[in-house]
């Protein structure tokens, strides 16, 4: 049997409506595909964003120490004339009267005394220099001593070493002596005066008028605070302070010498220098030590314009017991004390602590005072332990530098953590 099989035609419209659902049905299943794509690209943005970024930085903020308050210090002046205190490291503590220069007497021969060691410096161990007496040495003498001068016996020919001069300048307050050793050191006492105001403008003494070596001329002057910072200097030279604290020397030909300094041993009193002129009236230049806080500090001051030399000196002991007393001992700080404290964006934080305790000794109207620096740590990760910062401390006429610590790391956050949070929240 034969069968015919008769092909359908379609018409265009009909092959162009299946021809538009078949490229629907390709479009549909594209779609997936797109959003896949489309999701793995966000994703590799987001990575690479992350990765590339700055690691978030170490922010800090401080906790200064509780300030301590200043107190007034509790001092009884001398009736008359001007004073000053102060102590070797702190410098000028208080003063009383105003500060106008006035003659010095005698007290001018630690001038004189610490230029002759610039210009012949004594080593111990070394061979000592000496100084030859000569006739015009002799012959001031006998002129001072005619005329009431405080002297002391030399004569042509007489040997002595720097030191035995010294010594005989110093302890008797003889200016024969004190004209003779600028003289020796410098060629002249026009020489050594020159020198003499140059060298006490470099001690900060700017009120201080050398004109002679002794102090017997009243246009030698200089004022009270001056007088400080001079026994400041003089408490720093071993050498004088061996001298200005010695009761009496023997001296070769010239016989005992005694100190003026008749108050050496009391309250302490360790020199230096005393002063008496009809002109001047009485001037005292002093030095103590004790033990505060388990350490020595010198207490240093000068009472001058007073009436007699007696009335310069008997206040004194009074007044370096009220000075010890204003100074002030004290733990300012303590181990492990917090004083700051480090953060980095999403992640905990740290304490930061003082490493070592500070005790000090204080001026009770100077009390500490503090600086704390923390360093820059920057987006760098922070180890336990570590030094972080120094906290810097003025007291005590020093200034203590004091390392800082974190007591607990701060690490970089790992890329995998990075990427699921966002200022430590979850983000995925």
């Amino acid at each position: 049997m034969l069968y015919l099989s008769i092909m359908k035609v379609l018409e265009p419209r009909e092959m162009q409506r299946r021809q538009d659902e078949r490229n629907k049905r390709i479009k549909k299943r594209g779609r997936p595909l797109r959003r896949v794509y489309f999701i793995v690209l966000v994703v590799i943005i987001y990575i690479a964003t992350i990765a590339l970024s700055p690691v978030p930085r170490i922010s800090a903020t401080v906790t200064p120490p509780k300030a301590i308050q200043a107190q007034p210090a509790n001092i009884v002046w001398p009736a008359d004339g001007q004073a000053a205190i102060g102590a070797v490291g702190y410098g000028l503590l208080e003063q009383r009267g105003e500060q106008t220069p006035l003659p010095t007497a005698s007290v001018a021969k630690i001038v004189t005394a610490l230029a002759v060691l610039k210009a012949h410096p004594i080593v111990s161990g070394a061979q000592p220099s000496t100084i030859t007496m000569t006739q015009a040495d002799e012959d001031m003498y006998h002129q001072y001593a005619s005329e009431g001068q405080s002297v002391a016996p030399v004569r042509a020919g007489q040997i002595l070493t720097e030191y035995q001069a010294m010594q005989a300048m110093l302890l008797p307050s003889a200016n024969n002596m004190a004209e003779s050793l600028s003289i020796w050191a410098y060629g002249s006492e026009t020489e050594y005066i020159a020198f003499a105001n140059t060298f006490v403008k470099s001690l900060g003494m700017n009120s201080t008028t050398i004109a002679d070596a002794s102090g017997f001329s009243p246009q030698t002057v200089s004022t009270a605070t001056d007088l400080v910072k001079l026994a400041e200097t003089v408490m720093n030279s071993a050498v004088m302070t061996d001298i200005v604290s010695q009761h009496q020397a023997d001296i070769p030909l010239t016989g005992s010498l005694h100190n003026t300094n008749y108050l050496l041993g009391r309250s302490g009193i360790i020199g230096i220098k005393t002063g008496n002129t009809s002109e001047a009236g009485g001037c005292y230049l002093f030095a103590a030590k004790r033990s505060v806080g388990g350490r020595d500090l010198v207490v240093v001051g000068a009472v001058m314009g007073a009436a007699n030399l007696y009335q310069a000196m008997s206040p004194v002991p009074s007044l370096i017991d009220q000075t010890y007393s204003n100074f002030k001992e004290s733990k300012i700080l303590s181990a492990g004390q917090v004083v700051g404290k480090l953060n980095r964006v999403g992640q905990s934080g740290t304490d930061v602590v003082v490493k070592t305790e500070l005790n000090t000794v204080y001026w009770a109207s100077a009390p500490p005072k503090y600086e704390v620096i923390i360093d820059d740590m920057g987006d760098k990760p922070v180890v336990a332990g570590s030094q972080v910062g120094t906290i810097i401390v003025a007291s005590d006429g020093q200034t203590h530098k004091i390392p800082l610590v974190a007591v607990s790391s701060v690490p970089v956050q790992p890329l995998l953590k990075r990427l699921i949070t966002v200022n430590g929240r979850l983000t995925l």
